[in-house]
């Protein structure tokens, strides 16, 4: 388990005005939830935050100082502002190192460029798995080894290689990928526009 440690200070910026202006600090507004404790607000700097992603991603598990005090927490949800895409809130949340919780992780595809070589096409069905271990458990991703998938196969739930101590809440029979040629994919949806443009001219001649 890597040892992470974010460093954040309480907040007393409040309210709309305050909290932009807090923002343009480099600050970023954060409340901690968590099993018998009260919400705490606190604030975290932009630049701490975007390194963390960087390096643990959004799954890490981090020890949350605060006022001299360590809170075992992952990261709960991140808000983003529509337009700019600026990061503008993150919700904490404090966990026991001894209670399972549910989370979602990323499925990565390994090996695409190598399938789709020769024209086919991978279709990809599921972008992430959702699990269940203890916090400092989550992994970063799942790797989904595509390379030796032939055309007409698929990769499900229950071919992906999970470490011992990650349950998949998933249906073993998801299926996350598939292979196909790609004269089948254009086919697909040339049938697709056939068939609304018939269903196109069925409703004018009703109208009629």
């Amino acid at each position: 388990m890597q040892n992470i440690t974010l460093n954040a200070e309480l907040r007393t910026a409040v309210g709309g005005g305050r909290v932009k202006r807090l923002r343009k600090t480099g600050m970023v507004p954060a409340v901690l939830y968590g099993k018998g404790i009260e919400p705490i607000k606190v604030q975290v700097k932009m630049s701490d935050i975007r390194k963390l992603l960087i390096t643990s991603g959004k799954n890490a598990f981090f020890s949350l100082l605060v006022d001299g005090k360590e809170h075992s927490s992952i990261i709960k949800e991140m808000q983003y502002e529509t337009v700019s895409n600026n990061l503008i809130h993150i919700d904490l949340q404090q966990v026991s190192l001894t209670e399972k919780i549910t989370s979602t992780v990323a499925l990565r595809l390994l090996g695409r460029d190598e399938v789709e070589k020769g024209g086919q096409v991978l279709i990809h069905q599921m972008d992430v798995l959702d699990i269940q271990c203890l916090p400092q458990n989550i992994p970063s991703h799942i790797g989904v080894d595509v390379s030796k998938l032939e055309v007409g196969s698929n990769i499900s739930v229950a071919d992906l290689e999970i470490p011992e101590n990650v349950d998949v809440l998933n249906d073993p029979g998801d299926v996350i990928c598939s292979l196909t040629e790609a004269r089948s994919v254009a086919e697909d949806e040339e049938v697709e526009g056939e068939g609304e443009a018939v269903e196109s001219e069925t409703e004018e001649a009703a109208e009629e």
